[in-house]
C-alpha cells in the first residue's frame, strides 16, 4: 500500500458533510468514469483543523492525469493561465464524473500541505479594525473595457469593503476580471445579460453562498464585516427595458424566494440586496412589500437619483434593500455625484456603523408558527433526529430538573422543526377587510369630504 501511495496523486473532496467512507466509496463506483475510477487506490475520511470533514482519496498517476486536466493543474495550463478556480463544482468536471443533485454541492481539488496546518486565532487590533474598509458600493459602470484603471482608483482612494458592479460586457471568453487586494465573483456577459460582478475585500473572508442559473444576481457571505456572525451579500442585475418586464418580475421573484429562505434558517441574519433593479423606487417599495416580507429599502440622504444619461430624463433605479438587523447597521445611503466615473450612473454607497458588538439592537421579535399540514410527511424527521441525544434519560426528582428537561425538549423540538421546514416564520399580514366593509369605508370617506 505503501509503494502505491507513493506512485499516486491525492485529491480531496469537500463539502461531504457527515457521509461514511463506505458510503462514499459508493458513491465514487457510481458517479466516476471505469477509468479513473479503477485507478483509486485508498479512500480516507479527514477532519480539517476548522472541524469540517473531507474526503480525501488517492488516485494512481497512470490516470489521475484525467482529473488533473480537468481542473486545470497540467503544466499547459499553468503557463498559459486559466480563468477557472481550482476548487471546482462537480457538475463542470463531466469528463471525469456523472453529475446528480446528491453531489451538487461537492466541490473536489487536489491535496495541499497548507490545508492541514493548525489554525491560530490572531485577536484584531483595534488601530486594524478602524483601518479596515467600511464602504457598501454599487455602481452600473456601463462596459469596464478601458476603465478598470478608474474602477481601481476609485476602490482604493474610497476605502471600499463591498461593490456590486453591473453591466461589465466582460464575455467569458475576454479575460479574467482582477482589482488589487479584492476577491472577485463574476457572471460574464451573455445574450440578453450585460454581466456583472461582486468585489470583496481580501481582509474580509468570503466565499459563494448559492449558484442560480439564470445569472441575475450573485449571492455570497462575507464574514467580519459587522455585527458578528457573516453577511449574506445578494448582487443584483435585473433586466432593463418594457419588453423584459416579465423576465424582470421572475428574477426579483427568485431573490425574494432566496431571502425567505435565508432567514427560515438563519432568523437573525444580516442580508444585504444590493445593485441595479432597474425600477424606481416606489414600484420597488410595493414589490418587496415589507409587512409581508420584512425586506426594507435603506434611506437615502438627498437625491435618490442614480442614472443620468444625456438627454434622457434622470432616475432612481439603483437601490440597496437590507434584512432588519442589516439595516440597523448601516449608515443612510448617498448617491456620489462629486466621484468621477465614465459611466451613466452615480455611485449609491452607504457605511457600517460605528456600533458596539455587545449593544442591544432595536430589532423587531422574529416569531415562528408550525405548519400542521407538512408534520405528518416530516414525522420521520423529527422522531430520528440526532439532537434527542441531548435530552437527559435519568428520573427526574426535583422540579428544577423538570424545568430543565423541559426547555431542551422545547429547544430540540422547534431547531428541528425549522430545519425540516415545518415551522416557519410568521409574517406580519395586511389587514383584511371584506367587501362590506370596504364599502362602507368608502362611503364614510365620501360623506366627510361632502360635509366637511
Amino acid at each position: 500500500m505503501r509503494h502505491f501511495l507513493t506512485v499516486s496523486d491525492r485529491f480531496c473532496m469537500f463539502n461531504v458533510g457527515t457521509i461514511s467512507q463506505k458510503a462514499f466509496w459508493k458513491i465514487l463506483k457510481s458517479r466516476l468514469v471505469p477509468e479513473v475510477l479503477e485507478g483509486i487506490v485508498r479512500v480516507l475520511l479527514v477532519r480539517q483543523p476548522n472541524g469540517r470533514p473531507r474526503m480525501d482519496f488517492w488516485v494512481q498517476r497512470r490516470v489521475s492525469g484525467d482529473i488533473k486536466n480537468a481542473l486545470y493543474m497540467k503544466a499547459r495550463h499553468r503557463r498559459e493561465g486559466t480563468k477557472v478556480d481550482y476548487q471546482l463544482p462537480l457538475y463542470k468536471l463531466k469528463k471525469i464524473w456523472k453529475p446528480n443533485a446528491e453531489t451538487s454541492a461537492w466541490r473536489l481539488d487536489m491535496y495541499r500541505n497548507w490545508r492541514d496546518r493548525p489554525l491560530t486565532a490572531h485577536p484584531l487590533r483595534e488601530e486594524d479594525r478602524l483601518t479596515r474598509p467600511r464602504l457598501v458600493m454599487t455602481l452600473n459602470v456601463n462596459g469596464l473595457n478601458g476603465k478598470m484603471a478608474e474602477l481601481q482608483q476609485l476602490l482604493a482612494d474610497q476605502t471600499v469593503a463591498v461593490a456590486a458592479i453591473q453591466e461589465t460586457l466582460i464575455r467569458d471568453y475576454d479575460y479574467l476580471l482582477k482589482f488589487n487586494d479584492y476577491t472577485v465573483y463574476s457572471r460574464p456577459a451573455t445574450k440578453g445579460f450585460r454581466g456583472q460582478a461582486l468585489l470583496v475585500h481580501k481582509s474580509y473572508p468570503s466565499y459563494v453562498a448559492s449558484d442560480n442559473g439564470d445569472g441575475h444576481y450573485l449571492h455570497v457571505r462575507v464574514a467580519r464585516l459587522h455585527g458578528g456572525a457573516p453577511w449574506h451579500i445578494i448582487a443584483v442585475y435585473l433586466p432593463s427595458g418594457g419588453n423584459t418586464r416579465s423576465e424582470r418580475t421572475r428574477s426579483f421573484t427568485m431573490v425574494k424566494k432566496l431571502y425567505k429562505q435565508i432567514l427560515a434558517k438563519e432568523k437573525d441574519a444580516k442580508i444585504l440586496v444590493l445593485g441595479d433593479f432597474n425600477l424606481p423606487r416606489h414600484m420597488l417599495e410595493k414589490r418587496i412589500d415589507s409587512e409581508r416580507s420584512g425586506m426594507q429599502c435603506v434611506e437615502i440622504r438627498g437625491s435618490n437619483l442614480t442614472f443620468h444619461r444625456a438627454n434622457t430624463k434622470w432616475s432612481a433605479i439603483d437601490h440597496m434593500i437590507a434584512s432588519p438587523w442589516a439595516k440597523t447597521l448601516l449608515t443612510h445611503a448617498r448617491v456620489q455625484r462629486e466621484w468621477s466615473t465614465s459611466s451613466d450612473h452615480f455611485p449609491l454607497t452607504s457605511t457600517f456603523r460605528g456600533i458596539d458588538p455587545d449593544q442591544e439592537l432595536d430589532v423587531p421579535p422574529v416569531r415562528y408558527r408550525f405548519d400542521t399540514d407538512l408534520i405528518k410527511g416530516h414525522a420521520k424527521d423529527i422522531v430520528f433526529s440526532n439532537r434527542w441525544q441531548l435530552l437527559p434519560t435519568d428520573p427526574i426528582e426535583d422540579a428544577e430538573e423538570l424545568n430543565d428537561s423541559v426547555e431542551t425538549f422545547t429547544s430540540i423540538i422547534t431547531e428541528t422543526a425549522i430545519d425540516a421546514g415545518i415551522k416557519k416564520q410568521v409574517l406580519r399580514s395586511k389587514p383584511y377587510w371584506n367587501r362590506h366593509l370596504k364599502r362602507f369605508m368608502a362611503r364614510l370617506s365620501h360623506y366627510k369630504k361632502e360635509y366637511a
